[in-house]
């Protein structure tokens, strides 16, 4: 939706600390985040133990709420909607921040992958040196949470965010990925994106060789984006041989499909039919017609092996196929 809703925090006094304008109310949620960023760092100002690890779970719930949870803890640190992530614009003498630039539509978007990873936020004048002295310490819950959830969920846009905050973090991610290539489908993609995009054709070479077992369809163009790369990286033959694994894994999963809805297609029955019923008939006489509809009745008739549902699945496969 694109209605507008305005947003206006203000502090004990009443005075405006910070206004934002929606463009649709999915959109409040960077309103949100500003909030929970002071709350949390009014917790950590206590140093409380307890308090602290409450900091941890709620990280990790804000994540689950947020539109993007890929990259809301990071909005979270910097609160702001605009691609840059230190303007914050600029603050009133009589120490109000009315910042009439804040407004969070579709097209004011971060793009995570602008941030530098030595972006360190600008501390609005509202706070006292308690609050603004623990915003190290966040960054720190931030990194923490972000790297537990990478393990739980792993992504390309959540190590973008990770890496955009702990710019060292790439042994410790690659360590990761590669150790739990064989069993993670979402951990061989992240692998198979991230080392395309630095340029490690090496390694793209071995997620493909480690992880070909684990790749799901939704992975197409991710694979067709690593074949490329390999073409372009000199490494033509083994971008062939990838290519021609791939092909060969779409026969099998064509034959398949073929097979739950024509079960009986390689029946010593069905050939015999075909042999004695079809072949050699005049195309278009009545016996070849006859002599076709019995083979077709002894291919699909299989009781034993029938699948209901695969006469619509090859329906389907039929015409999505090119």
């Amino acid at each position: 939706m694109s209605m507008h809703v305005p947003a206006t925090i203000r502090n004990s006094k009443n005075k405006v600390i910070k206004e934002f304008a929606c463009t649709g109310v999915d959109m409040l949620d960077n309103a949100f985040l500003w909030v929970w960023r002071d709350m949390l760092l009014k917790m950590l100002s206590t140093r409380l133990p307890h308090l602290e690890n409450t900091v941890t779970s709620i990280l990790s719930d804000i994540q689950s709420v947020t539109r993007d949870p890929s990259a809301s803890l990071q909005r979270l640190l910097f609160s702001e909607t605009r691609s840059s992530p230190l303007n914050y614009g600029e603050e009133d003498e009589d120490d109000s921040y009315t910042d009439a630039s804040s407004s969070c539509s579709a097209d004011s978007e971060i793009n995570i992958s602008n941030f530098p990873s030595n972006t360190n936020t600008v501390t609005p004048s509202h706070w006292p040196p308690t609050i603004a002295s623990q915003l190290p310490t966040l960054r720190t819950h931030v990194i923490t949470s972000l790297f537990a959830t990478f393990k739980e969920q792993p992504s390309f846009p959540l190590y973008v965010s990770l890496a955009s905050l702990s710019p060292t973090c790439l042994p410790a991610v690659s360590s990761f990925l590669d150790s739990n290539l064989t069993t993670s489908a979402p951990a061989a993609v992240t692998a198979l994106e991230l080392y395309t995009t630095f340029g490690y054709s090496n390694r793209v070479l071995t997620v493909l060789d480690t992880a070909a077992t684990v790749f799901r369809p939704r992975d197409a163009t991710k694979l067709q984006t690593a074949v490329r790369f390999l073409v372009r990286s000199k490494k033509v033959e083994e971008a062939l041989g990838v290519a021609e694994r791939e092909l060969q894994d779409c026969i099998v999963r064509m034959r398949a499909c073929i097979e739950g809805a024509f079960a009986g297609v390689e029946s010593n029955e069905s050939r015999m039919i075909w042999n004695s019923e079809v072949k050699g008939k005049r195309m278009g006489s009545q016996t070849r017609k006859d002599g076709i509809e019995k083979w077709v009745d002894s291919v699909i008739i299989d009781t034993g092996h029938s699948n209901p549902l695969g006469y619509v699945h090859y329906s389907v496969f039929c015409l999505l196929f090119p």
